[in-house]
């Protein structure tokens, strides 16, 4: 089942230690949905990690709940206590485990770096992005051929 991006948000206070800013925690959920998305490699439609539709900004995909909610914290490292009233998740859950794992396969990249990966050519960040617009949507059957289309260019 999918859990909420403010759930997504507090667990990954959590596991990161409170040490994620707004960008770099939207970044990192964003990864973490697209490996989400990837579980079961047989599914055309396969359950999302989230249950909101990332949105194609300036700077890379947006979950524009986690975003307002947390905005206040400008460029500053965001605190678990921002989601005090957030119910989280279970740290034996399959949700809670994608999002450690994003985390630590990105812990040490920069945030230039992060949004590199996000902006990445042919993505589907970049083929819902219109420049000077929000509140385009990113479909989670692009983000999963993003994620397909990753893996064979690897091989």
């Amino acid at each position: 089942m999918p859990i909420s991006s403010l759930q997504a948000g507090k667990a990954l206070c959590v596991i990161s230690g409170d040490s994620l800013s707004n960008l770099e925690m939207q970044k990192i959920l964003y990864i973490a949905h697209m490996l989400y998305l990837g579980l079961d490699e047989n599914k055309d439609d396969p359950e999302p990690l989230i249950n909101e539709k990332f949105q194609a900004w300036e700077f890379g995909p947006v979950a524009p709940t986690l975003y307002h909610h947390i905005k206040s914290f400008g460029a500053r490292k965001v605190s678990r206590g921002a989601f005090f009233t957030v119910v989280g998740i279970k740290s034996n859950s399959e949700q809670y485990k994608v999002l450690k794992f994003a985390y630590e396969m990105l812990k040490d990249k920069s945030v230039r770096e992060l949004v590199g990966i996000t902006h990445w050519e042919g993505g589907a960040w970049a083929k819902s992005y219109i420049p000077n617009s929000r509140g385009n949507t990113i479909s989670n059957k692009k983000i999963l051929q993003e994620l397909r289309d990753r893996q064979s260019s690897t091989r």
